[in-house]
């Protein structure tokens, strides 16, 4: 649990009026693009470029045209002043993206830097190429040409001195907005902004495009007020005001700069008259937003300095002065709310001799300003006090800072250990002010503060709010440290409410380092076996239901095989805790189970992670509840692949000594009852060496069963079911010998079972004992009712076995009784072998029947 609040504090930096520098101009250059835009050369749509990325590529672009042209001798006028025309959209659209770029960050503004510096390149390779184009054709034609007049006036002059100043401009423009991308003494900036005046100047004196040089006039003004050549600054934009006409836009930014100028001069005086009169000469419809807001922040900052100005005067700050400046500073901003920002940060300021002034000079933005130092010192106390009446009675100056207020009062309240009321006005800021700039760090504060509280004073209440805070801090916290915590108990949290995906994740999140790492990595694994525990079952019953080979059931086989296996390598790695032995026993288990039961068994597998399984996994939670289904599923393995000996082993470990259970027994019973239709279907299709397997096998099992069912009475009635099972398997694996005992042993506890008869008469035929199957024979006829199937087939048997002792006559004798008594002899394949066995033993005359025979 996190103890202290070092990640909220870092968050606390109140932010204060700002502007970016060339935000002034932007506006202008982009109507100047348009204006000047002829056509695309090469599907260039740099307007709509989106990344600083794809502005690098239309440069390379536009790079490689002007190279290849050049190589080839066709740069064209038109194919430059294109080229020029897109330097400068690239210009207008490096600005735009910049606006929406942080340039604190020192990776972007580098980015930006390159990206001006590549642009210019591409300037000065135009300027040089139609530099040295003017100079070769006046040192090669001027001395030969005639009408020199005609000559500066065609084309051939007149397109190469265009271009030389289109490329100026941009190049000017271009190293303007570069150079306010570098530090104020940078030497760069200073080359920059000097080859930029020379750009602009060139213009100034070369095109006669009026709207080109009054823009011209007004980069070159912006150079120099970067510069601080404030008078040279000032001559220009005197000098465009008199060209521009006061319903142009340029009129008023130049209005603007001429008054800033006055101001970073310190001509506050003379600044605010030249904004009366620029105020006074524009009309309201006329002037752009931008600029009104921007005259509204030099009028403030210029009152300030004023006030600063008098104080200074006097020879030194008193408290009259301070009060005077925050009472001119409220107007100001009473009457302009976006001026705030300037009273708040000069009562932080100079808040020391400001403390004791009453909240209702100070006004709500000077009193939070006053609440915030005390903040700042860690006079909490103090801080909260303020920061409470400010919430309870806002006007509107405060009211976008509430979300503020509100979490900074929260702050003092944690630090004074008030934890209920910390809580109190965290869920206040959630709810009211869901779009707060404090939600990330408030998520953090909420957290802290929760998790205090409810250690204060454990309840049902406090730990849904302590859950509910730390489902806000891991979604809304900045910071990805500490949060292994917060993790681990949204995951406990979960996995009772059952959301088995939500606490999975939360556990995942858990970092190695937390204390609670391996308890969050045992439940996350506990989770997922149980998952994959839900899908074996799933296939055993597809399995049970002949729909293992399935789509769903091979779909399900492949990826839940993959999950035990990648569980399984997590797993059995060295110093596993004691938690995690039992899932990897649990996990072996279900492993073996998808080797068995899959849409593709693997019998070998899954016996190799079931050998030596309880001297692996020797807890007593494993001797209860795995080791019994262990021997089943080794069993399993052992028949499958017909291994006899440990088969049995494994069946003496189940039923051990004492009374074998039902659902032991049914297991058992299922498993020969498989084995033994498995050897029945062989022994149909007459694979006689895989049905004497099958039925090895399924001996192995009934041989048990039947030993339980003869001693224990639970199962007693099942004792002769199961004999008459072994000695057909017995009879199935050529063990003739075994299956007679069993039906001679029948025999004497019943000597009429039709069953032990008819079976011990087809191994008397089968061991060619003819004497021993008439007498079989003759006995189940007598026991079975005449005229039904069994009766029939036990006459023709009779009748067979005494034509093999050589006795003919007696066998016609019986079949003739036979066919006199039910002359359609049974079906129509039964009465085809009668008739046979008549044509071949019995003579033309009719036999004489006895009267036994009747």
């Amino acid at each position: 649990m996190i103890t202290q609040m070092k990640l909220c504090m870092k968050f606390l930096t109140r932010s204060v009026n700002y502007t970016i520098p060339f935000i002034m101009a932007f506006f202008l250059l982009k109507t100047t693009v348009a204006a000047l835009s002829p056509g695309d050369i090469s599907g260039l749509n740099i307007e709509r470029i989106g990344s600083l990325g794809e502005l690098k590529s239309a440069l390379n672009i536009m790079h490689a045209r002007f190279n290849g042209a050049q190589e080839s001798q066709q740069l064209s006028f038109e194919l430059q002043k294109t080229i020029a025309t897109k330097s400068g959209e690239c210009i207008s659209r490096l600005v735009d993206l910049s606006q929406k770029a942080d340039l604190s960050q020192e990776t972007q503004k580098e980015e930006f830097k390159s990206l001006f510096l590549n642009n210019g390149d591409l300037l000065r390779h135009m300027l040089t190429y139609n530099q040295t184009w003017v100079e070769d054709m006046l040192e090669e034609k001027l001395d030969r040409i005639q009408d020199k007049d005609a000559f500066f006036a065609s084309p051939e002059w007149e397109q190469p001195q265009y271009l030389i100043s289109i490329a100026s401009y941009w190049l000017g423009w271009n190293n303007y907005y570069a150079a306010l991308l570098y530090l104020a003494h940078d030497k760069t900036r200073t080359d920059l902004l000097e080859e930029a005046v020379s750009g602009f100047t060139r213009t100034l004196l070369d095109l006669k495009e009026q709207a080109i040089v009054c823009q011209s006039m007004f980069g070159r003004a912006l150079c120099f007020k970067e510069r601080e050549k404030y008078d040279k600054a000032l001559q220009d934009i005197q000098s465009l005001m008199t060209k521009v006409s006061r319903d142009d836009s340029l009129y008023a930014q130049a209005g603007y700069e001429r008054a800033l100028i006055s101001h970073l001069s310190g001509k506050n005086e003379l600044a605010i008259k030249q904004i009366q009169e620029l105020q006074e000469d524009v009309k309201p419809g006329v002037m752009p937003q931008q600029i009104k807001e921007k005259l509204k922040n030099l009028q403030t900052k210029i009152a300030l300095g004023i006030a600063e100005k008098k104080a200074s005067a006097q020879g030194a700050h008193t408290k009259e002065s301070y009060r005077e400046a925050v009472q001119e500073l409220k107007r100001i901003a009473e009457v302009d709310a976006a001026q705030a920002g300037i009273l708040y940060q000069y009562v932080l300021d100079h808040a020391a001799h400001l403390a004791d002034m009453s909240e209702r000079e100070l006004g709500s933005l000077g009193s939070m300003a006053i609440a915030d130092w005390y903040f700042d010192r860690k006079q909490y106390e103090l801080a909260s006090e303020r920061y409470r009446r400010l919430y309870s009675t806002p006007d509107l100056l405060i009211k976008n800072h509430l979300d503020d207020v509100c979490f900074r009062l929260a702050y003092c309240y944690a630090q004074k250990q008030q934890w209920q009321d910390a809580l109190v006005c965290l869920e206040t800021l959630f709810q009211k002010y869901p779009g707060s700039s404090f939600g990330g760090k408030a998520a953090c504060l909420y957290y802290v503060v929760a998790a205090h509280a409810y250690q204060a004073q454990a309840s049902e209440s406090a730990y849904a709010r302590y859950i509910k805070a730390a489902e806000c801090y891991i979604k809304n916290c900045p910071d990805a440290q500490d949060k292994s915590e917060a993790h681990f108990q949204l995951g406990r949290y979960y996995q009772r409410q059952d959301r088995t995906k939500n606490a999975l994740l939360e556990f995942s999140q858990v970092d190695s380092d937390s204390p609670h790492y391996a308890e969050a990595r045992h439940a996350s694994l506990r989770s997922q076996v149980d998952r994959l525990q839900s899908n074996v079952e799933t296939l055993e019953a597809l399995f049970r239901n002949d729909q293992g080979q399935s789509e769903k059931a091979v779909k399900l086989y492949h990826e839940s095989l993959k999950q035990a296996e990648d569980y399984q390598k997590s797993l059995t790695k060295a110093n596993t805790p004691n938690d995690d032995k039992e899932l990897e026993a649990h996990l072996a288990v279900l492993l073996a189970r998808l080797y068995m039961h899959g849409s593709e068994p693997y019998a070998r597998k899954a016996l190799q992670i079931l050998q030596g399984f309880e001297g692996r996994f020797s807890m007593k939670k494993q001797q209860e509840l795995l080791y019994p289904m262990v021997k089943k599923l080794r069993l399993e393995c052992c028949l499958q692949l017909s291994m006899r000996k440990e088969a049995e082993q494994e069946i003496a470990g189940i039923t051990g000594q004492g009374t074998v259970d039902k659902k032991t027994w049914a297991f058992l019973n299922e498993c020969a009852d498989s084995y033994y239709i498995q050897a029945k279907e062989a022994q149909t299709k007459t694979d006689t060496d895989r049905a004497a397997r099958q039925a090895e096998m399924a001996l192995v099992v009934y041989k048990r069963l039947s030993d339980i069912a003869k001693k224990d009475a639970s199962y007693k009635n099942l004792y002769d079911p199961i004999q008459m099972r072994l000695a057909e398997l017995y009879t199935i694996d050529h063990k003739i010998t075994e299956a007679a005992a069993i039906y001679q042993e029948k025999l004497e506890r019943d000597p009429t079972s039709a069953d032990a008869l008819y079976n011990l008469g087809i191994i008397y035929e089968r061991g060619d004992r003819w004497e021993d199957a008439f007498t079989t024979w003759n006995k189940l006829t007598r026991g079975l009712k005449p005229g039904d199937s069994y009766w029939f087939e036990a006459r023709y048997r009779t009748a067979q076995a005494l034509s093999r002792l050589g006795k003919q006559k007696d066998a016609c004798e019986v079949i003739t009784v036979t066919q006199s008594l039910h002359p359609d002899l049974g079906d129509e394949e039964l009465k085809g072998k009668f008739l046979k066995l008549r044509d071949e033993f019995c003579t033309k005359q009719d036999t004489p029947v006895t009267s036994n025979e009747r």
